[in-house]
């Protein structure tokens, strides 16, 4: 196996690992980045910033999560950049991918 196979399966684990993260928050109206990466930690999943929002962004344009940024808080901004993820949540499609109810995605591996 290639040091690039083996980095595209590092990526696609992480992205299900931020899925599965999200799923046992499900029930909740969203989750804050600060969660996520908590709870991702405890897995033992690092994410560089630059990692994250790539696999953040696949997420969502493959309609998996829902982002919030900080210019989409009303009132008062919050700390950072306007554009820095502040919530997520996981949409009904992405747990349909987790719950194998859809075909599977190669760039997310469970």
């Amino acid at each position: 196996m290639t040091a690039a196979e083996m980095a595209e399966i590092r990526h696609a684990t992480e992205r299900g690992r931020i899925l599965e993260t999200l799923a046992a928050d499900y029930s909740s109206e969203m989750t804050s980045m600060s969660s996520l990466i908590a709870a991702l930690d405890l897995m033992g999943v690092s994410c560089s910033v630059e990692s994250m929002a790539f696999h953040l962004q696949y997420l969502v344009d493959s309609e998996y999560i829902k982002v919030w940024r900080n210019r989409d808080i009303p009132g008062r901004r919050p700390p950072g950049a306007a554009s820095d993820v502040r919530f997520l949540r996981l949409q009904p499609k992405g747990l349909q991918l987790r719950d194998g109810h859809i075909k599977a995605d190669p760039m997310v591996r469970f």
